[in-house]
């Protein structure tokens, strides 16, 4: 049997080649041979093989900008250029020979000038070789020595791309007084000293907590601002007379502070705008919601919370919410979004409480066919 079916597929074989045409034919069986081939292969064939242009412009722009130009990937050009020990392209300008040959034999903006740098970095590299600055004849111009006692040393320093230390010692050697670094104390900030708390004058001054403290110190100034201030018996007898915010501006304290002292003193607030509760007002709590009674009585919701939670009643809602025998009787009885939105709630509330008592789900019967149904039925 086994012989016979393997004739039988070369037969059907033969006669499949036969219905091709040549090239069809040399298509399919020179597919095998190439794929025999490449199976036996030790090194696949590249799809795409470098072309010596392409090879050229390795290392002579960044790898990414390269990979965008030729449609290669990033890992390829970075796999062919480390494959022929091509140097990555340096997007840092190095600094040559010729051009450590110009530090030191002319200013630093000269260099700069010449070579297209900053003079911040000329001067950086010139400190890293040890190679001291070149000044001109005639640096010092009336335009440059004024900007000694207009700014900081450090400032002048910058802009004239000298040092620090040669931007002071030009400043000493014409009797120009320092610019400090932090401004002067005025008599002004002085006299707010001890009167306020530190941390006010470092808000209205600009400077730092710290730096006052020092400044308060150094001066001998106590910190009688910053002395917890007692409560008089004359400022007790105040409180409750006129708002918090009233007393509060006529004793120069805070409202949190007015506030607190009030109520650990026990003494009833004194707010014009304070509604007391009438008892026809609380009779309303809990007989209806929340946000009817706020709506009906035109309160606050949160006064209506608080009140209400005050006088120990259960929220409405919270009694609405509770199942009843009734309710639990409907159960079972219809589908649960149709109960749901028959008792007015979610259905997973519906499909919960069932589950809980368990009781199945409601499910349409079909009705039977009897006999006198099928003799009513017309043909």
């Amino acid at each position: 049997m086994a012989h016979q079916s393997s004739k039988l597929l070369a037969k059907r074989a033969a006669n499949y080649l036969a219905a091709k045409s040549s090239r069809d034919q040399q298509r399919l069986l020179g597919r095998q041979e190439v794929a025999r081939k490449i199976r036996k292969a030790k090194i696949p064939l590249r799809a795409n093989p470098w072309e010596k242009w392409e090879r050229a412009l390795l290392g002579k722009m960044p790898d990414p900008v390269l990979a965008r130009k030729l449609g290669r990937s990033n890992s390829a050009v970075w796999a062919e250029r480390k494959a022929l020990k091509i140097a990555a392209f340096q997007t840092v300008r190095l600094w040559r020979p010729e051009e450590d040959a110009l530090l030191g034999e002319f200013p630093d903006l000269e260099v700069a000038r010449r070579l297209g740098r900053t003079v911040v970095a000329v001067m950086a590299h010139r400190l890293s070789k040890g190679i001291p600055a070149k000044r001109a004849e005639g640096f010092w111009t009336r335009e440059r020595v004024a900007l000694l006692g207009q700014m900081t040393d450090r400032e002048a320093a910058r802009r004239l791309g000298t040092s620090v230390g040669y931007a002071a010692r030009q400043r000493r050697k014409r009797g120009i007084a320092i610019v400090p670094e932090c401004p002067v104390w005025t008599r002004q900030e002085l006299a707010l000293l001890g009167k306020l708390p530190d941390s006010e004058v470092s808000r209205r001054t600009g400077r730092l907590k710290k730096t006052v403290q020092i400044k308060r110190k150094a001066l001998g100034i106590p910190n009688s601002a910053g002395v917890i201030r007692y409560w008089t018996k004359a400022e007790d007898r105040l409180l409750g007379t006129a708002a918090d915010a009233v007393i509060a501006r006529q004793l120069k304290r805070t409202k949190m502070s007015v506030l607190l002292r009030r109520r650990r003193l026990r003494i009833r607030g004194n707010n014009p705008k304070h509604r007391r509760w009438t008892q026809q007002e609380d009779d309303l709590l809990g007989r209806f919601s929340d946000e009817q009674v706020a709506r009906q009585l035109k309160r606050s919701l949160p006064s209506v919370k608080h009140r209400r939670m005050r006088l120990q009643i259960t929220d409405a809602n919270y009694l609405a919410s509770l199942w009843t025998k009734e309710n639990d009787a409907l159960l079972g009885t219809m589908h649960d979004a149709e109960l749901a939105k028959h008792l007015g709630r979610s259905k997973k509330a519906v499909a919960w409480r069932r589950n809980r008592k368990g009781i199945p789900v409601f499910r349409l019967l079909h009705h039977q066919w009897t006999t006198e149904d099928v003799v009513g039925v017309r043909p």
